[in-house]
């Protein structure tokens, strides 16, 4: 239920605010031919459904702070042009993610592989899942860390993300720009 209700609010925030996406200048005409770049995905059968729900909700953000110009379709066959968002347990790898970063790693994007990695033992609750997805699909799309304010997802922890945007999510200008600013033209995982 609180999945659903996350989903929900980010889908009715999103909505309410996609005009505030329109106020950014459009993308330049010598970028990529066509304004929408879509990222085809899948989403591991180990998320329940309220899970999924939430990871749609984290997508939705994106596409709808992006005034549509960043779009999601998901694919039920994986690709190595596919973003796949995986759930996993805590591993080698996880424990030195741990230590490199002296931190609690819930999930990371491996550009290598084009994948969101999600170690659900580490999830306490949907918000954080939420938030957490959201922050990796900003790898994902080729944002950086932003440690300049809080009013961004890409944060390097959770933790330092502003709470009006934990508590009011939507996608802030700083993402936006710094979304505006990339080279659209790459395929995701390049």
């Amino acid at each position: 239920m609180k999945a659903i209700l996350f989903a929900l609010i980010l889908a009715i925030i999103t909505c309410c605010t996609s005009s505030l996406a329109n106020a950014v200048p459009p993308m330049s005409t010598n970028r990529c031919s066509g304004d929408v770049r879509t990222v085809t995905y899948t989403v591991d059968v180990n998320f329940d459904e309220h899970s999924t729900a939430v990871v749609k909700g984290a997508l939705a953000l994106w596409s709808n702070g992006t005034g549509g110009r960043l779009d999601f379709a998901q694919s039920a066959h994986v690709t190595n042009k596919t973003l796949d968002i995986v759930s996993i347990g805590v591993n080698e790898f996880v424990q030195s993610l741990d230590k490199h970063n002296e931190a609690t790693t819930l999930a990371f994007y491996d550009p290598s592989s084009n994948t969101i990695s999600v170690i659900s033992s580490r999830i306490s609750n949907e918000y954080v899942l939420g938030w957490v997805m959201v922050h990796e699909i900003g790898h994902a799309i080729g944002l950086q860390h932003n440690s300049r304010t809080r009013m961004t997802w890409m944060r390097a922890s959770i933790s330092d993300v502003s709470v009006d945007l934990k508590l009011s999510p939507r996608l802030p200008e700083s993402d936006r720009v710094a979304y505006w600013n990339l080279d659209t033209c790459k395929e995701i995982g390049q």
